[in-house]
């Protein structure tokens, strides 16, 4: 009996232990793979131990602003560099959130400002100090939504709503704000009509009605929207109505507060990266007095939107999306969302029928064609009212809307062109002609003519900047500043404005020029460069120049345009040639996107979106019957050998021994010639091959992990470091301060400022020197083609052109202090629903002129090293794997040599580890395809795929040699680097349950078959 007892309890128990041992080693292999990730999230930094070379070399070859960094790449530094990297820590963080609520004040955007009395709502009156905030958002911040990076919600650097009006000196209804904050009701980002705005019923503010008394100077009202990574905004909510629009408890509130009479004013505060419907804002039974939009702010945000709200600080932000009075008035949104094909409802797709017409594009050339009587534009297609369609019905407030506590006016002095590098200089001049200080943004925008042929919408922004001001004593603040008084214009003081202006940006893509080919063309006709409050502002001064009348502004206000704010740039001829050739390679521009076109793909006809006749072309959602072939290149593993043009095998070399270090091909160039420190030319193409040639088949493999979670050991190469983080970096200093998130990318743009994004990009590289962090998958670059695509917060704008300014102004500023800007999500991740494997069907100008024109301003102009691709289909083709977009425009037109990585690719089939390397792709996120790589290589009859590994790994290694990684490395040095030490307890961890196992399972055996002995002696002996 007790050895059946044993039995049974050793059986179980090597099952138990097998199970979790099965189980060990399946947690063991993740957290291996995603390596980088649990580093970030314990806090730990691996790393490189450095030792020997020379040492009369200066090895922090990118350094900090903020004092001396040496201390982080030695093993024993000295007491003093220990206390100056301390110092220089500290420094940069108190740097960082000083710049961050400068940011947030230049970024917010004033709405609505009611004039009471003889002073407007805003800014607060000093006796206005005693508040009650309502919305649960007041309790329950949103600092940012939801995607990876750095995160305020959990860190004490954070200050919030409540605290940052304490810290100002307010005197907040503590008794309502405590119920708020354990409300309980959360926000909810989720699909299929699930998603909760989070707010609170009117209900609930019942039992503090009393306590409204103690605290009623101003009603402060927060409404927030939120989505995110994986979530876009609902067009129909849990409510059953459009997240973006005002929600019955948001109407409630207003009312409640209005009709209490209780209160002096009520300020609303917008948050959210989501252009909300605010046509509301004037209801006289909601009461608002003034509204600002704030956006996403961070860690510190909110101290700024406080400054504002005192007048510490002065408005100057401008909106970047076109907010409409309908959020599903967008031609976009007739094809978006969850759209399957009408026979296979497992593939999913997006026809982007509106063509280039996204936001303003759409908006104001249609109002340019309705005032001008051209193109059925005042048809009741597309109206959201009934009737006639009418600007002023649908638009709210306009692209670059913006108000101050001031008033500025703005001549234009003069346009200059410079031919020398392609751009116009236009000189603005500005003046503060109101009463108080205050910074003015200057946008130019251009109308370049329309053919008939190929699509131009009446008007894009091609310029931007901001005053640069005076201190009160005079003198000229420099870029580097953070106090709020840079930038400052005084009252009576005036200023030149300069806004660079590239001729490229005049240009139209055309598919058919060029006999075909296409190309980039200068259209037939008038030209026009002007300056406005807004582009709806420009719009009516150009108009103005063209002799039109029946002119209005976005509150159907009839206004006459100012035609001194424009220029003429006279009458072209059709220009087809001037910009046939890449400014940025040699390469000939010309369609390479047939196979992203449905056209390539099926016979299924669709109709996009042309000012020729709104009526007849405005979209309808476009149904489509999936084909086997469109079927087998979604799924990919498409890849064949060209045999009769693949390398032969045995081309290239492993394993030599070349004597070429990492660090030696620091300063060696991509390609071409170069001088080596001897003086002596040489081919940097054949160091590139000597120095590959040494690397290992496995460490070959290994680089396409994630960045370098396994170094090349033979080339001393170092363990580098990638995170990510749009709104800042996940990662935290050797003093233990997380990285500052800072406010949302959103409002970065917002703010029309080049200093402003520059010193972002100088901080994100600063956060990376202190982080140890080489490669941010940040900015974002997409475009806001909806209202309700949940990542808008971390992307630009609605704009394809201010998304290529941003990015130029501000990648340059990260990359500079050594971190690598790995822009994202290349390309047409427009919405979150479906990302993975949905396809994407556009026109080649659409991608052109709007998507790419992002990515094109922060590759090609800006010099980005780093892109990171979308999960999503170009056309049929994963984007990883799309050679048209990775090889033919990003390399061959654009000239990019740095890593493309994949968004996170483990276990998504459709993404073909062979297909995507080579189409471009040359690294895995979150993911190992290192023995798919190698199968392939033993296998294969060629070295096609051994050469594509190559090139990958040159790409990757020419991108770390100019990131912070190369720090503290000096020639001759030998590189190692340490194991986390979590690795190592799971190896123990698992071993133990092995061993564990194994004793069990003996255990078993054993009794088990001492017990069948027993039994045949049992029956032997009768």
């Amino acid at each position: 009996m007790k050895r059946v007892k044993a039995k049974r309890l050793f059986g179980g128990l090597a099952a138990i232990l097998a199970a979790l041992l099965t189980l060990g080693i399946g947690c063991t292999s993740l957290m291996f793979q995603w390596e980088m990730q649990v580093n970030a999230a314990l806090g730990i930094t691996v790393d490189n131990t450095v030792s020997g070379g020379d040492d009369s070399i200066d090895t922090v070859y990118y350094k900090s602003s903020f004092g001396d960094i040496s201390a982080l790449y030695k093993s024993n530094p000295t007491q003093a560099e220990k206390e100056a990297l301390a110092k220089a820590q500290t420094d940069l963080i108190a740097a960082e959130k000083a710049f961050a609520i400068r940011e947030q004040e230049e970024g917010s955007v004033l709405l609505k400002n009611k004039q009471i009395g003889a002073a407007a709502a805003l800014p607060l009156a000093e006796d206005e100090r005693s508040v009650t905030l309502f919305g649960n958002a007041s309790g329950n911040p949103l600092w940012r939504s939801s995607s990876a990076g750095s995160n305020p919600n959990d860190s004490l650097q954070s200050t919030g709503y409540a605290q940052a009006f304490r810290d100002a000196g307010f005197t907040i209804n503590e008794t309502l704000q405590s119920a708020l904050e354990k409300s309980g009701v959360k926000r909810v980002r989720a699909a299929n009509g699930q998603a909760d705005i989070g707010e609170v019923p009117v209900s609930f503010y019942d039992p503090y009605k009393n306590t409204f008394d103690q605290n009623n100077d101003v009603a402060i009202v927060i409404f927030v929207r939120t989505a995110g990574e994986g979530f876009d905004m609902n067009t129909r909510d849990v409510d059953g109505v459009p997240q973006l629009s005002l929600h019955q408890e948001e109407k409630d509130l207003l009312q409640m507060i209005e009709s209490s009479g209780r209160f002096g004013k009520t300020v609303v505060l917008i948050g959210g990266g989501y252009p909300m419907e605010l046509g509301w804002l004037d209801e006289a039974q909601y009461g608002v007095d003034a509204c600002l939009w704030i956006g996403e702010p961070g860690m510190y945000g909110f101290e700024g939107v406080v400054n504002l709200l005192t007048g510490e600080a002065n408005p100057s932000g401008r909106l970047v999306d076109t907010y409409a009075a309908n959020s599903m008035s967008a031609p976009s949104m007739q094809n978006f969302g969850d759209i399957s094909f009408t026979n296979n409802s497992d593939y999913k797709y997006i026809v982007e029928a509106e063509g280039i017409y996204i936001g303003y594009k759409y908006y104001e050339t249609r109002y340019e064609d309705a005032v001008l009587g051209a193109g059925n534009a005042v048809s009741a297609k597309g109206s959201s009212f009934g009737g006639a369609w009418n600007y002023a019905d649908e638009v709210v407030f306009p692209f670059g809307f913006g108000l101050s506590y001031t008033q500025f006016a703005q001549t234009l002095k003069s346009v200059e062109y410079d031919e020398a590098n392609d751009v116009y200089n236009v000189t603005v001049t500005v003046t503060n002609t109101g009463e108080v200080p205050g910074k003015c943004s200057v946008q130019v925008y251009a109308q370049t003519p329309y053919d008939g042929i190929v699509e131009s919408p009446a008007i894009r922004l091609v310029g931007f900047n901001k005053t640069f001001g005076k201190t009160e004593s005079g003198e000229k603040e420099t870029a580097e500043l953070t106090s709020r008084e840079a930038g400052m214009l005084y009252p009576g003081e005036s200023e030149d404005v300069i806004v660079e202006v590239d001729r490229y940006l005049l240009t139209s893509y055309n598919e058919g020029a060029r006999g075909g080919k296409g190309g980039y063309v200068l259209t037939e006709g008038d030209y026009y460069l002007a300056i406005g409050e807004n582009i709806h502002d420009a719009l009516n001064n150009i108009l103005a120049v063209k002799g039109a009348s029946g002119l209005f502004d976005q509150d159907g206000n009839s206004v006459q345009g100012n035609v001194s704010a424009v220029y003429e740039l006279g009458e072209w001829p059709y220009d087809e040639d001037s910009y046939s050739i890449s400014q940025y390679t040699e390469t000939t521009v010309e369609n390479k996107l047939e196979r992203t076109s449905l056209d390539y793909w099926t016979d299924q006809e669709v109709t996009f979106l042309s000012r020729s006749d709104w009526d007849a072309t405005y979209p309808e959602l476009v149904e489509l019957t999936l084909t086997d072939a469109m079927k087998k290149e979604m799924d990919g593993g498409v890849y064949e050998t060209d045999t009769a043009n693949a390398p032969a095998k045995g081309t290239y070399l492993t394993e030599q021994k070349n004597g070429i270090d990492f660090i030696d091909m620091k300063d060696v160039p991509f390609s071409g010639t170069y001088e080596d420190a001897d003086g002596n030319a040489r081919d940097a193409d054949e160091m590139w091959n000597k120095f590959l040639d040494q690397l290992s088949l496995d460490e070959l493999a290994a680089a396409t992990t994630n960045s370098s979670a396994n170094p090349a050991v033979s080339i001393n190469a170092p363990r580098a470091t990638e995170t990510d983080g749009p709104d800042g970096a996940g990662g935290t200093m050797e003093n233990g301060m997380q990285a500052t998130c800072y406010p949302s990318q959103i409002v970065a743009a917002s703010t029309f400022n080049p200093k402003t994004l520059r010193m972002r990009g100088d901080f994100e590289g600063e956060d990376g020197l202190f982080t140890k962090i080489s490669v941010l998958w940040s900015p974002g670059g997409n475009i806001h083609r909806t209202p309700y695509s949940g990542r808008n917060f971390e992307y630009y704008s609605e704009c394809g052109y201010m998304g290529y300014l941003c990015a130029s102004f501000q990648v340059p500023a990260m990359q500079a202090k050594g971190l690598i800007c790995s822009i994202k999500h290349f390309v047409g991740n427009n919405q979150e629903t479906n990302r993975h494997n949905v396809s994407t069907f556009n026109t080649e100008q659409a991608w052109r002129e709007n998507s790419l024109k992002i990515f094109e301003g922060a590759m090609a102009k800006g010099g980005a090293l780093g892109v990171m691709t979308a999960l999503s289909n170009i056309g049929c083709t994963p984007a990883p794997a799309n050679a048209e977009m990775n090889i033919d425009i990003v390399m061959d037109e654009w000239g990019f040599k740095g890593i493309n990585i994949t968004d996170g690719s483990n276990g998504q089939d459709y993404m073909d580890s062979i297909d995507m390397l080579m189409n471009g792709t040359t690294m895995y996120c979150l993911d190992n395809r290192e023995s798919d790589l190698k199968r392939a290589i033993s296998r294969g009859q060629n070295d096609d795929v051994l050469e594509a590994l190559r090139q990958a790994n040159k790409q990757f290694y020419y991108t770390m040699l100019r990131s912070n990684a190369a720090n503290g490395i000096a020639p001759g040095a030998t590189v190692s680097s340490g194991t986390p030490w979590w690795k190592s307890a799971a190896i123990v961890i698992d071993c133990v349950i092995g061993a564990a196992a194994v004793a069990a399972a003996g255990a078993y055996v054993y009794f088990l078959v001492k017990g069948t002995r027993k039994k045949e002696e049992e029956k032997k002996n009768g």
